[in-house]
């Protein structure tokens, strides 16, 4: 079990799926001229974008194997768990703010980042309060999942 460890953490996070992983920070209006925010579970975050999400986190958890078979490469686990919490970190920008087709006015929005003051009130607008508790406990998982690969790389190290 002691083995595998990781890759049970990396596998917890298929049961927060269900779980609410992001609301949108900025409201929008229905028909009735209702503001309501924007929701998304991890299932749909995962499949959105064409898979970009889960295909990620199949690469990850392949990556695992590897590393389970071999008893190396540790280190490139961790390395590959850290970029799909930078990846579920900042989906959600293009999932609810549509910046496909970048008009000038959005360009000009997020890349006119002279002021630092400027920057972090944007960043508190369009990206900290989207977070919900899914969101929060797949990337613990993967913290430990990390944790543990660095851990069994020390451990590696010694023998």
């Amino acid at each position: 079990m002691k083995k595998y460890g990781s890759t049970v953490w990396l596998l917890v996070i298929l049961a927060l799926l269900p779980l609410e992983w992001y609301k949108s920070a900025l409201p929008y209006l229905d028909e009735n001229f209702v503001q309501h925010f924007y929701s998304v579970n991890g299932l749909r975050m995962f499949i959105h974008n064409f898979f970009e999400i889960l295909t990620i986190y199949l690469l990850c958890l392949a990556i695992q194997y590897l590393v389970i078979k071999n008893q190396r490469g540790y280190l490139i686990a961790a390395i590959s768990k850290i970029l799909l919490i930078g990846q579920i970190a900042f989906a959600p920008i293009s999932a609810f703010y549509d910046i496909s087709i970048p008009s000038i006015s959005t360009l000009k929005i997020w890349f006119q980042c002279a002021n630092l003051k400027i920057c972090f009130q944007r960043a508190n607008i369009y990206i900290f309060p989207i977070y919900k508790l899914g969101f929060f406990l797949a990337v613990l998982c993967i913290l430990i999942s990390i944790i543990w690969d660095v851990v069994s790389w020390i451990q590696s190290r010694k023998n």
